[in-house]
């Protein structure tokens, strides 16, 4: 088949495909519908004419296809740039980019990447694409052979500059030849935008993460209890107290020389009951960092009869001398 002509009958979906057309020499399909892309053109086409339809790409149009061609019109198409430059003169063709966005993406080439060029990485890029160099960006380069994330720019208004979403797409649909020729021998896909870093938590260390709270929230509980209890304890020694001496008029006792053995309760600092009398009870305790017994008078059952014989035995137990078995005041 060498002619072909499909022009004014409101076709619409995609181009047909034209690999293998080998023989193919005039295209005649304008006023239609057709849209999307012209991937591929395998012919030295010399009449090529599919103005006013609703064409985005023409990624098939290489310098190739200039070759040959008289007459081409891509007029009243929403183009979207970049496109060879032959288009503009010969084709009658207009582009637009379809944003201003700005994009990223990862790739992978081989080398080192202590001997890795930015600037001669862009120059290639910039090359492959026909996309003007200041845009491209190289973000950072890692081992792996050489791992490179790259940034690029919008085309800010450009003379035949494409959005960057659609530089990506080229790249991404560029054969591994091409890139080759230009220096950059590539190592899997292109892949965009960036990946972003995993950082969760496996379940493993969420697990652990959650034992590890319930252990803290459990010891400040106990914590809590523990001071919690130690405070209610004081205040009952210290009710206890209040109760002894509301039971008794002190107004009228007489400490006489067992006055200088009276100290404030609140000095007294882990007091353990050790024994109990009729009267009395005796503690172990701190005070000032000595350990000390301490005899507190049983609330309800002394007389202030009881009382004085108290504190002459606090009065006799201040006048003995030291020794093994007795306990000093």
């Amino acid at each position: 088949m060498q002619v072909l002509i499909m022009s004014y009958n409101n076709f619409s979906g995609s181009f047909p495909d034209l690999t293998d057309s080998n023989g193919l020499i005039y295209i005649s399909a304008e006023n239609n519908s057709f849209t999307g892309d012209i991937t591929y053109i395998d012919a030295p086409i010399a009449y090529f004419d599919l103005h006013n339809n609703h064409i985005q790409f023409i990624s098939g149009f290489t310098q190739n296809t200039y070759y040959g061609l008289a007459v081409c019109n891509l007029s009243g198409n929403p183009l979207q740039c970049p496109l060879p430059l032959f288009t503009f003169s010969l084709c009658q063709a207009q582009c637009s980019a379809s944003d201003e966005d700005y994009k990223s993406f990862r790739i992978r080439i081989e080398g080192n990447v202590d001997k890795f060029s930015s600037q001669d990485f862009v120059r290639k890029l910039s090359d492959i694409t026909n996309v003007t160099a200041s845009r491209i960006s190289v973000l950072g380069v890692r081992s792996g052979s050489v791992i490179a994330d790259v940034g690029i720019t919008g085309p800010k208004g450009e003379f035949n500059q494409g959005s960057a979403g659609r530089i990506i797409s080229i790249l991404q649909s560029t054969p591994a030849d091409v890139y080759a020729r230009n220096g950059i021998q590539l190592m899997g896909s292109i892949v965009s935008p960036i990946p972003v870093p995993d950082n969760s938590l496996s379940t493993g260390a969420t697990i652990g993460i959650a034992v590890a709270v319930i252990v803290v929230v459990f010891c400040i509980i106990i914590a809590g209890l523990v001071v919690l209890y130690m405070r209610l304890r004081r205040k009952r020694r210290r009710e206890l107290l209040g109760s002894v001496l509301a039971d008794i008029d002190l107004s009228h006792i007489q400490l006489g020389a067992a006055k200088k053995s009276v100290v404030d309760f609140d000095e007294l600092k882990g007091m353990k009951q050790i024994g109990s009398g009729a009267f009395g009870v005796v503690y172990r305790a701190d005070w000032r960092n000595l350990t000390v017994a301490v005899k507190m008078i049983k609330p309800g059952s002394v007389t202030p009869t009881q009382l004085d014989e108290f504190l002459r035995e606090v009065a006799i137990l201040q006048n003995l001398r030291s020794h093994p078995n007795v306990v000093l005041l």
